[in-house]
């Protein structure tokens, strides 16, 4: 009976230790497949994150090469290239210059155009208050500028197009002091049915705004029709329409002098020619001249001597800002190159040969700045008005003066 027991006990202990194996499994399985369930959705999530981050990083880079092509006023090609100047006018259907040009501008340049004063062709409507693209993925070839940002959008299969929109901002609660425009700039990552894609919880779009404020001549200190050197201590040698600003042959001592310090914008049509290297690192060359505010170049390139200037290591830390530059003042706020030479300053400084002016056109534009500014011309005048369409008991009047 002793012996029948212990086998009944046996075998109970090896049912439970079976019970407690398969219990074990059960959990561990249950547990591996929740880790597993787990682990797949961060590497979703990564994966999802990655994803925008790379589809942001190019949508903003787009943005920025957009509002550079503003700033140059660029006719945009289909590509989303600047167009040949041979095919950028007042037509172009991408044309920078048609959203930002003034009403008073349009005008001008639509009478002009009638009175077969300017042979131009015009769109019409002449200005524009929008356009919008559709870029295909395809088309940023290793030649676009934004080939390297746009390259990690092809991983997503999604992605086939690249929208941009460039609109009038026309809202009364934007300041207007002078002649500037607001554009609103819109880019989206669009799918094969060129609808604009949505990952996870993030719409892959971005819009960002932007004033244009036009280039004026009283906005410069100074206009220079050729090159600038900072490296002569004379003018000799000199050509036609060159500028310079005297170099010292000892930088402590040209500290000790007033310098010149130009606090708004320089433009200067061709070369700027920086002073001569030091050959020590305790003194050297020195011309006393700072420009705090952007100095814009025409046609030329910064040099130093007659090859374009290079920092001795790219890239070091005490050669990263023009600041930095030891042999002058320095250029505060960097310096833009427009890419092509000012011809209007070029013909006022006796560089290149135009035709004579019109006297009679140029007498009709003094004239009419007298009226826009003086008094007297315009104490005799008559306010007239032309009722041009009446609609839903409104009126619209042309008004003008006699």
């Amino acid at each position: 009976m002793q012996f029948n027991g212990s086998r009944k006990s046996l075998s109970s202990e090896k049912g439970g230790a079976l019970l407690y194996v398969i219990f074990v499994t059960i959990f561990l399985s249950i547990a591996f497949y929740g880790a597993s369930a787990l682990v797949l959705d961060q590497n979703r999530e990564s994966s999802s994150n990655a994803n925008i981050i790379k589809a942001h990083l190019a949508i903003h880079s787009v943005i920025d090469y957009t509002i550079l092509g503003i700033k140059k006023r660029w006719c945009f090609s289909g590509e989303w290239l600047p167009e040949d100047t041979t095919m950028c006018n007042l037509a172009h259907p991408y044309s920078i210059e048609r959203v930002i040009m003034s009403d008073d501008a349009a005008r001008t340049i639509q009478a002009m155009v009638a009175a077969k004063q300017l042979k131009a062709i015009l769109g019409n409507p002449l200005q524009l208050e929008k356009f919008e693209i559709e870029i295909p993925l395809v088309g940023f070839t290793s030649l676009h500028p934004l080939k390297a940002i746009t390259e990690p959008l092809k991983q997503l299969s999604v992605v086939s197009y690249i929208q941009v929109s460039v609109s009038r901002d026309r809202r009364a609660s934007l300041p207007q002091l002078g002649r500037e425009v607001y554009l609103q700039i819109t880019i989206s990552l669009l799918d094969k049915v060129k609808k604009v894609i949505t990952l996870g919880s993030s719409t892959l779009t971005s819009t960002s705004y932007v004033g244009v404020y036009p280039r004026e001549l009283s906005s410069f200190a100074l206009l220079l029709p050729n090159q600038l050197f900072l490296n002569q201590a004379t003018e000799a040698g000199l050509d036609k329409g060159d500028n310079y600003f005297k170099n010292f042959p000892s930088r402590a001592a040209a500290l000790k002098l007033p310098g010149i310090i130009f606090d708004s914008p320089v433009f200067v049509n061709a070369d700027v020619i920086l002073p001569p290297e030091p050959t020590s690192n305790t003194d050297g060359p020195y011309t006393p001249v700072s420009f705090n505010d952007r100095v814009i170049i025409g046609s030329g390139q910064i040099k130093r001597g007659p090859s374009s200037y290079v920092t001795n290591t790219p890239g070091a830390e005490a050669e990263q800002l023009w600041i930095q530059n030891r042999q002058f003042g320095g250029f505060v706020k960097g310096v833009d190159f427009d890419g092509s030479s000012d011809a209007g300053l070029r013909a006022l400084a006796g560089l290149a040969v135009t035709a004579v002016p019109n006297s009679n056109l140029m007498n009709v534009c003094i004239n009419r700045n007298k009226q826009l500014a003086d008094l007297e011309t315009t104490k005799n005048s008559v306010l007239v008005g032309q009722l041009l369409n009446e609609a839903n008991d409104k009126f619209h009047y042309r008004l003008a003066l006699t």
